[in-house]
């Protein structure tokens, strides 16, 4: 598998894995759009997972200014991540965020956050990267819905 920072020539393969991703429903194609038109959009945080030529995975991640402690630190929001429904639970998605993780620590962010339905995240793949490669003061995963 091969994971690179998207191109503009894949944006309507990313939009359309979104789609059977997120059972036909293109909303988060569009927050892929929207977040693509943000000044602060970096397509080297943008990366695909591709096999046998074909897009079967995305994340995005968008840099942010985060007021923490009295300072303002430069982070990463990671989202939205889709996997083609026939490549999941098969590495994919930790593969991408492992990737997305280590090229935003070497641009100097801060945290990564993540705001997610905990039962999503909480795969033994996903569980061994927030423990085993992220740095615990580098990088922050937050689960659940804010009240």
């Amino acid at each position: 598998m091969l994971i690179r920072p998207e191109q503009v020539s894949d944006y309507a393969d990313i939009g359309a894995l979104h789609a059977r991703a997120f059972g036909n429903r293109s909303l988060e194609a569009v927050i892929v759009m929207l977040l693509r038109q943000r000044r602060a959009f970096d397509p080297e945080l943008s990366l695909v997972a591709e096999e046998n030529g074909q897009i079967v995975g995305h994340v995005l991640f968008s840099p942010y200014q985060m007021r923490l402690l009295g300072q303002t630190l430069p982070i990463v929001n990671l989202a939205p991540l889709a996997v083609d429904p026939v490549y999941q639970r098969r590495g994919v998605g930790g593969q991408l965020i492992i990737r997305g993780h280590a090229i935003a620590a070497t641009r100097g962010y801060a945290l990564s956050i993540l705001l997610g339905h905990s039962s999503y995240y909480r795969s033994p793949t996903l569980g061994q990267i927030w423990t085993s490669h992220i740095h615990p003061d580098r990088f922050l995963l937050h689960r659940g819905q804010f009240h």
